[in-house]
């Protein structure tokens, strides 16, 4: 549906390009969300700037392969959620 509220979107490839050794070398990476923002960072480091912005984007989950990140956002802000 077009005017669905609603979406998933999925975040393929490196969402770390700059580092390079993999993930499972360097820690466990978690994905959060705080205040409708999305956060990806590996575990015992201090935390980056957001891996989304502008939006309300909540419930982020990796893929099975850990490397798609996929996210709920909520583009229209109507507390009634049968008109999402």
């Amino acid at each position: 549906m077009v005017n669905s509220i609603l979406f998933a979107f999925a975040l393929a490839g490196s969402l770390f390009a700059a580092e390079s050794t993999p993930s499972n070398e360097t820690g466990h990476r978690s994905s959060y969300y705080k205040n409708g923002e999305i956060h990806v960072n590996i575990l015992g480091t201090p935390e980056g700037k957001p891996l989304t912005t502008g939006y309300s984007d909540f419930k982020p989950s990796w893929s099975k392969t850990g490397d798609m990140l996929v996210f709920f956002r909520r583009v229209k802000n109507d507390p009634d959620v049968s008109k999402w």
